[in-house]
């Protein structure tokens, strides 16, 4: 569905009714877009854990794409946050910078590396718990 405009009712009915359904579009139109931003923190959220879950044990095999996913929603995310949130863009930046240049066969022969990487998603994981309300799936 087209997200609607409150200024673009074009009825003719009273102040306070018009008045109204103005406020009911607007309402309905700040929903979708927390709830838009909920999903791409959710989103964020998962792949970072899914890391951490993948690199945290030693003995868990992990797939290239466990970091090229990361690296590719973080490429999404800027067209995806319609509300400009600042506090997304700040930990998508820091997702990238520490998890979205990591080169899966190094961390995976290098325990060191391997650890720092698993930490590092942890961390993040763990600032945006604060963000996110504890709402995370």
């Amino acid at each position: 569905m087209p997200m609607p405009e409150a200024g673009d009712f074009r009825v003719q009915l009273g102040d306070a009714e018009t008045k109204r359904i103005r406020g009911e579009i607007d309402g309905m139109v700040n929903q979708r877009l927390h709830a838009a931003t909920k999903d791409l923190w959710d989103r964020l959220y998962a792949s970072i854990q899914h890391v951490v879950e993948r690199l945290g044990d030693p003995q868990n095999v992990f797939r290239d794409s466990l970091i090229s996913n990361v690296s590719e929603l973080c490429d999404l995310l800027p067209r995806l946050n319609v509300t400009g949130d600042p506090e997304l863009e700040r930990t998508r930046k820091e997702v990238v910078a520490k998890l979205g240049k990591l080169r899966p066969a190094e961390i995976r022969h290098n325990k060191v590396e391997r650890r720092k990487a698993a930490d590092a998603a942890k961390d993040i994981m763990e600032r945006m718990k604060g963000f996110m309300g504890h709402e995370t799936k």
